[in-house]
């Protein structure tokens, strides 16, 4: 794609896959790397949801972590 100067709603597009997918992941996944209790208990309180319902509910308690997540990007 780099070669082919394509852009990332291009390259998205092509491979079949939402943007919106990799937005949402990312919240999940900083959650897992933060507090994985915390992820768990989300997973099992939610139960069977949509991945965006899952990624608002990671992101508010992302907050709490703000700190901590600084201090990990750095």
């Amino acid at each position: 794609m780099k070669e082919n100067r394509c852009s990332m709603a291009c390259t998205f597009r092509f491979a079949g896959c939402p943007q919106s997918t990799l937005r949402d992941f990312v919240a999940i996944a900083e959650l897992k790397k933060v507090d994985s209790r915390e992820l768990d208990l989300i997973l099992r309180d939610q139960g069977a949801t949509s991945e965006r319902d899952l990624e608002v509910a990671c992101r508010k308690r992302l907050q709490r972590y703000i700190p901590v997540m600084t201090n990990m990007r750095r």
